[in-house]
């Protein structure tokens, strides 16, 4: 799995978070162009300016702190690559670690991810089964 793509999966669960999926998906096209498809480069270059520009376009979502969120959250991956060699080898080396370490390392590394949001992500690329968030939540 590419960079991009799992920071695009990191993305949309942020962007997803308290929105029917259908409010994401008709915007989804918007946002690809918007982000530079995910390329965690291209969205770590957007300004608040640009930001501004984004979250007044009635075709992307207009929440400015997520918007804001999947910006800093590139550049986030950016020192993750940096520092080990790609995102998806960060990401991987997550398997070592206990689910609710999992959990825990991606709510404090990426903004407005809490434990929910890990989840997602850690499903989507594998590292969690749906059952584990149910027993998660049933010892909290």
């Amino acid at each position: 799995m590419s960079d991009a793509h799992l920071f695009e999966i990191l993305s949309r669960t942020v962007l997803q978070a308290g929105l029917a999926p259908a409010v994401v998906t008709a915007r989804w096209t918007g946002l690809r162009r918007a982000f530079g498809d995910f390329e965690p480069e291209s969205a770590a270059r957007l300004t608040e300016a640009q930001l501004e520009v984004l979250a007044a376009d009635p075709a992307l979502l207009r929440n400015r702190p997520k918007l804001r969120a999947v910006v800093l959250n590139a550049r986030t991956v950016a020192q993750l690559r940096a520092g080990h060699g790609s995102f998806a080898a960060w990401v991987w080396g997550l398997e070592e670690r206990p689910y609710e370490q999992r959990l825990e390392i991606l709510a404090d590394t990426f903004e407005r991810v809490g434990a929910r949001s890990a989840h997602l992500v850690l499903e989507a690329v594998g590292l969690a089964r749906p059952d584990d968030w149910q027993h998660f939540e049933a010892r909290t």
